[in-house]
């Protein structure tokens, strides 16, 4: 099995995607003609444009006391869905579940209001379009 790992050099991702090919054609999952496969094109079609600004979910200040500020950069208009997990990945609530315009985002987490208790928690961000769907999270504490 191969695995493709994103990396911010282009250069080692066209030697992972040729590697792929090579593998693929070695254990006869492609025929000898895809060989000639031009790597941009793989590239075109194995990697699509986020629909989030790459690590553009964060929550701060972290560990949260009382309110926190969860902000996001959105590439072009999406539904957007934030939920607090908890440590076990069951939603605790949802922030937000609505169409949000492409641009910097901004929503409040109030802890005190959501009734959270010491402990780890999740925010998850979901944003759906017509090009497919994004899925993150970042974690947070929260502190009394």
């Amino acid at each position: 099995m191969v695995v493709l790992c994103y990396n911010s050099s282009l250069n080692i991702l066209f030697f992972q995607l040729h590697y792929f090919v090579i593998q693929l054609v070695k254990y006869k999952l492609v025929t000898k003609l895809c060989r000639s496969i031009d790597i941009r094109l793989l590239i075109n079609i194995i990697i699509k444009t986020p629909l989030i600004e790459n690590s553009t979910l964060k929550l701060f200040p972290n560990p949260v006391m009382g309110i926190a500020t969860i902000q996001y950069n959105l590439k072009t208009t999406l539904d957007v869905r934030i939920e607090i997990c908890n440590i076990n990945g069951q939603t605790i609530s949802v922030l937000s579940n609505s169409v949000r315009n492409a641009g910097e985002q901004k929503i409040s987490l109030n802890v005190s209001q959501l009734r959270l208790g010491t402990g780890v928690y999740f925010c998850r961000l979901t944003a759906s379009g017509k090009n497919g769907n994004y899925n993150t999270a970042v974690r947070f504490q929260v502190v009394k």
